[in-house]
């Protein structure tokens, strides 16, 4: 019997350990209210209007940013800071497009690129004033148009 539980938790703490492919921010774009009595997150109405995770102060995020955080329409602030390699891969074009959203900082972390390889993420109709996408991974050259913009 200890036998069989030690083979239990071990594959539950497995599975658990892979299934956390930003399953926090997962959790959070369903805007539910869930979370708002987290101090790292913000809400009005019950709804989110700010995020704020260090990895420092807080604990580590795996994975990619899911595109499922367009649904997040009341979001003003999105900062995921200092989650080194374990945000990674490509941050969604679609957070561009969130009409509340002021404030972006992404710095420290692995990111490597914006927005679909295809299609290049126009910031002039986002309504983001502070962007820092510093220490991160990103590859290839920065479009000129993209600088234009900022």
């Amino acid at each position: 019997m200890t036998f069989f539980l030690f083979i239990l938790f071990t594959c539950i703490f497995y599975v658990c350990s892979i299934a956390e492919h930003s399953e926090v921010l997962v959790a959070l774009s369903k805007d539910d209210g869930a979370f708002c009595d987290q101090q790292y997150v913000t809400c009005t109405n019950q709804s989110i209007t700010e995020i704020t995770i260090s990895g420092i102060n807080h604990f580590k995020l795996n994975g990619e940013i899911p595109k499922s955080m367009q649904k997040l329409k009341n979001l003003t602030k999105l900062h995921l800071l200092d989650h080194s390699d374990n945000l990674f891969g490509n941050i969604p074009g679609e957070l561009f497009s969130l009409e509340q959203l002021t404030s972006l900082k992404l710095k420290n972390n692995s990111f490597t690129t914006i927005g679909h390889s295809k299609k290049f993420v126009d910031i002039t109709t986002s309504g983001i004033t502070d962007l820092d996408l510093s220490n991160n991974a990103f590859t290839g050259a920065i479009p000129n148009d993209f600088l234009l913009q900022l």
